[in-house]
């Protein structure tokens, strides 16, 4: 497990997660998935320290982080596209709504 989360490189910043128009990933980026942060063992520091590497375990919050705006993002433009259907409906329900009105009467 190890091997896999550390033979990762990190996209630039501006790109990780970023999905381009077709909605396919620009690099080999994988986001993190959460059997991974379960099962995540870091090592451990060295003779005569007790406790985590630091830099092993900031380098992976950093990639937690990372997926986690990424999942925000895209959170949120769902939550906008639902706005927007939602709106068109309601103006479609009044238009259709106005049109049989009219025929009724």
């Amino acid at each position: 497990m190890r091997s896999r989360l550390k033979g990762r490189r990190a996209a630039p910043s501006g790109e990780r997660g970023k999905p381009d128009d077709q909605g396919v990933y620009r690099s080999a980026y994988v986001p993190v998935r959460p059997w991974q942060v379960r099962w995540r063992r870091f090592r451990t520091v060295g003779l005569f320290r007790r406790g985590l590497d630091p830099v092993d375990v900031h380098e992976f919050l950093r990639q937690v982080a990372d997926d986690l705006t990424v999942l925000y993002d895209r959170l949120e433009q769902g939550r906008e596209e639902t706005g927007r259907f939602r709106e068109a409906l309601r103006a479609w329900q009044s238009e259709h709504a106005r049109e049989i009105n009219q025929r009724t009467y």
